[in-house]
């Protein structure tokens, strides 16, 4: 038994002399196809430190909660095929956060975050990205940019816009398309510029709030409510929602009412699960002025689609 176990340690020791610390304290290149690296606790990336790894490869955590700090660059893509996976690992991104790339990467566990003080204008491009179950987005921002193509989210999706100052107001720009993995929902509030787009939305809720310009268009919206909220009367016109498929018990739309009075606003070219007369659809399923005199948007419904339009999965 003790020449069994000698003989085991001896074959897996090459393999974890192999495996190093995952670098974040100074600008690198990873070409090295097959690599396994490691993260042990938090690893800060500074703002003048720039990583980019070009290969499949794996990034596992070890300790009890893993973190890569990031304020620099870092760049985790899989150009010749295959992933890049990381296992247990956070991405934070923190208050001085430049730039996060993800290409052909898989969550496992961990997920992106941002500290409660939020990033001030990072910028966040991620596609043909996987964060399973145990994985998670969530993301606090002042400005900056997050662009997430044809990824797949195994927990609600979240979003969160602080303002710049007590002058200025929040600047961030959020885009989902083609995400066809959203079966927790998306909460998304306070951002300035939301494009949700050929998406597939599931959970329990999908709620977007306190936009400047919105565009929500071609999604598969079957999320048990969705909610789309102003904090003032007026400015609905901002909103785009159109050619979705709602598979859904409620679709809630809010401001303030101004004196008694409401908005008219359009939701146009949409599939309401079968149900095409417009009182019974306003009736059922939607949440405007008509049903709460307190609530400043009476929702008008044009082109009906009879049959699902069959976008966004």
């Amino acid at each position: 038994m003790k020449l069994a176990l000698v003989f085991a340690l001896c074959c897996t020791a090459p393999l974890f002399a192999q495996r190093e610390r995952f670098p974040t304290d100074k600008s690198a290149e990873l070409k090295e196809e097959g690599r396994t690296w490691f993260v042990d606790g938090h690893s800060k990336l500074p703002g003048t430190v720039s990583v980019t790894n070009h290969r499949a490869t794996v990034i596992e955590g070890i300790g009890s909660e893993n973190v890569i700090e990031l304020s620099g660059s870092l760049s985790l893509k899989a150009s010749l095929g295959g992933k890049v996976v990381l296992k247990n690992i956070w991405i934070e991104v923190e208050p001085d956060a430049q730039e996060l790339y993800l290409s052909q990467v898989d969550f496992q566990g961990g997920g992106v975050r941002t500290t409660n003080n939020g990033a001030t204008a990072p910028k966040i491009f991620a596609e043909f990205t996987k964060f399973d179950a145990s994985a998670s987005v969530s993301l606090r921002m002042c400005a900056g940019e997050v662009d997430l193509q044809q990824c797949e989210f195994g927990s609600v999706v979240t979003f969160v816009g602080i303002p710049q100052s007590e002058k200025a107001a929040n600047k961030s720009d959020v885009g989902l398309l083609d995400c066809r993995g959203l079966p927790g929902g998306l909460v998304c509030q306070g951002i300035a510029t939301v494009q949700v787009r050929g998406c597939n939305l599931g959970g329990a809720i999908t709620r977007i709030t306190n936009w400047v310009a919105l565009d929500f268009d071609g999604n598969n919206a079957h999320s048990a409510v969705f909610e789309f909220e102003l904090p003032a009367y007026g400015k609905f016109k901002s909103a785009k929602i159109h050619n979705c498929d709602f598979r859904t018990t409620q679709i809630a739309f809010k401001c303030p009412a101004d004196d008694g009075k409401a908005e008219k606003w359009t939701l146009e070219h949409c599939y309401f699960g079968g149900l095409a007369d417009p009182k019974t659809i306003a009736s059922t399923l939607i949440v405007d002025h008509a049903t709460e005199a307190k609530i400043g948007v009476d929702v008008q419904l044009k082109r009906i689609a009879p049959n699902p339009l069959g976008l966004g999965g």
